[in-house]
């Protein structure tokens, strides 16, 4: 294939990559065919040129609507059948690193960050050396769940999803009731 497109170059074709792919994983099939149009990535959403790195289109999904679809997707009779992929500034974020996440990052060629229970765990083990048992972590949706089942002690906030209740080891009162503050008082200042 590549062979066409230089060919078709050499006769004056521009040739552009317009792919479904992150900006920063199709960078490098865009360099192979010397492309001297911009890379059309995220289905289009994204258009930049590698030489000015000038964006000229970046059509995000709104805050809102991603919170929705997040929270959607987290669901846990959905997170047996789906691995959701969200990307922020064209990097990669995961819930967990599973094989499959390794083989579409190796097949693309760019690195997965995962959820927040990995960074708890990294935060205390790596940059504290705290073992779980020292950690406590407040969380009021299925984005948290990994960190709350990491934690020593997890606390779900009440006004959130009964499934993420059911995993910790205390519900505080609701956010609008500083339930937050009810946990610290609880756990860490009695």
């Amino acid at each position: 294939m590549k062979q066409a497109i230089v060919a078709a170059q050499a006769r004056g074709v521009q040739v552009a990559i317009a792919t479904g792919r992150m900006y920063r994983s199709a960078l490098r099939f865009h360099q192979e065919i010397n492309s001297s149009l911009p890379l059309l990535a995220y289905q289009g959403a994204w258009i930049q040129d590698p030489v000015t790195q000038k964006i000229h289109r970046h059509l995000p999904v709104s805050r809102e609507l991603a919170h929705k679809l997040l929270n959607y997707f987290e669901q846990p009779e959905l997170q047996a059948l789906l691995s959701v992929h969200f990307y922020i500034n064209d990097q990669l974020y995961v819930r967990e690193i599973t094989r499959e996440t390794e083989l579409y990052a190796e097949g693309s060629g760019i690195t997965p960050f995962a959820n927040k229970g990995t960074g708890v765990r990294y935060l205390a083990e790596e940059l504290l050396g705290l073992q779980r048992t020292n950690v406590m972590t407040i969380g009021d949706n299925f984005n948290d769940v990994e960190m709350l089942e990491y934690a020593g002690i997890g606390v779900a906030m009440g006004n959130a999803p009964a499934a993420v209740k059911a995993i910790t080891q205390w519900v505080a009162p609701d956010v609008e009731q500083d339930g937050a503050v009810a946990a610290i008082e609880k756990f860490l200042l009695s």
